[in-house]
C-alpha cells in the first residue's frame, strides 16, 4: 500500500510506508554497513514488521568515533568565528528545506505523526537561529527585521 507522506502537498511522493532509509555507520567522512557490536532489529511502530536491521558499533568503531570527533573538533576550534557561524546557518537552512523528509523518517522511526516530525525539525532551526542571536558580535554582524 503506497501513501503520500508530506507536510508540504506541493511535495508530495508517492512511498511505501514500511520503507527506511538503509542503515549504515558514519564515522568522520566513512559509512560503513557493518560494526563490530552486532546488529538491532528494528521494526515499524506501527505495524510492527521489520523495516531494518541497523549495524552497532563496537568498541574498535566506537574508538575511531572518538579519535575522528577529536580531529574535527581541533580543526572546528581553527575556523574563524565568522566561517563557523556561516556552517550552522547552513545546516540550519538544510534541516527547514527538508523538513518532510525529516518528519516521514521521523514517522517511520517512531511512529510519530507527520505534524510532529516536523514541528520537532524547526524546533533545531528555531534553537540554531536563537543561537545565532546570542552569539558575541552577532548584532553588529546580521541585520535583525521586525
Amino acid at each position: 500500500m503506497a501513501v503520500l507522506l508530506t507536510i508540504d502537498p506541493s511535495k508530495a511522493t508517492e512511498i511505501n510506508p514500511q520503507t527506511a532509509p538503509s542503515a549504515l555507520l558514519r564515522i568522520g567522512f566513512e559509512d560503513l554497513a557493518e560494526g563490530s557490536g552486532g546488529t538491532y532489529d528494528h521494526h515499524n511502530p506501527v505495524t510492527g514488521l521489520l523495516q531494518a536491521t541497523i549495524p552497532l558499533a563496537g568498541k574498535a568503531e566506537i574508538d575511531l568515533a572518538v579519535a575522528r570527533a577529536k580531529a574535527a573538533a581541533e580543526a572546528w576550534r581553527r575556523w574563524r568565528p565568522e566561517a563557523r557561524r556561516e556552517a550552522l546557518i547552513k545546516l540550519a537552512d538544510l534541516i527547514e528545506q527538508n523538513v518532510d523528509e525529516f518528519a516521514r523518517l521521523a514517522a517511520l522511526d517512531g511512529g510519530m505523526t507527520l505534524a510532529t516530525g516536523a514541528e520537532i525539525a524547526m524546533l533545531s532551526v528555531f534553537r540554531a537561529t536563537v543561537r545565532r542571536a546570542a552569539a558575541p558580535g552577532w548584532m553588529s554582524i546580521c541585520a535583525i527585521k521586525l
